[in-house]
């Protein structure tokens, strides 16, 4: 594994375990309020702000490694240029 994959999957494993603990506060967010508001209704509202969030990460880390691959890429031309 070249250095660059290794650092966009440890990149990819935090943005993971950033949606993970946003998951779990969402769930507990309706279980919380799930009695006041009802299930159902506090379930869609969290189900949608998880998808909001979901999406904006994804967006987020794929932007950043598209970021960083044409960096590299960059780099590697500069340096080929140079000989």
């Amino acid at each position: 594994m070249s250095d660059l994959s290794r650092v966009l999957f440890n990149y990819f494993k935090q943005v993971a375990w950033a949606l993970f603990l946003v998951y779990l506060i969402l769930g507990g967010v309706a279980y919380l309020f799930g009695k006041q508001i009802g299930y159902d209704t506090i379930l869609w509202v969290c189900l949608g702000i998880a998808l909001l969030v979901t999406v904006t990460f994804i967006s987020i880390y794929l932007i950043d490694s598209l970021r960083v691959i044409i960096g590299e890429a960059m780099k590697r031309l500069i340096r080929r240029s140079k000989k």
